[in-house]
């Protein structure tokens, strides 16, 4: 999936009409939320498999 964003970056760097710019701006958008799913996806598959660290660090909410 990071290959494809990478491509349309590229593609966006080319002379686009205002409508293919348009359309590829609607792609960017819609593969950076679909890699943000996958990556959540593979967060909470870690987790499942207990092969997710979790740290434990103190705070103070009021700061």
């Amino acid at each position: 999936m990071s290959g494809v964003v990478g491509m349309i970056e590229i593609l966006q760097h080319t002379h686009l009409d205002d409508d293919q710019q348009r359309m590829l701006d609607t792609i960017h958008r819609s593969s950076l939320a679909l890699l943000g799913i996958l990556n959540d996806i593979l967060d909470y598959s870690e987790s499942g498999a207990d092969t997710l660290d979790v740290e434990h660090i103190p705070m103070q909410l009021l700061e």
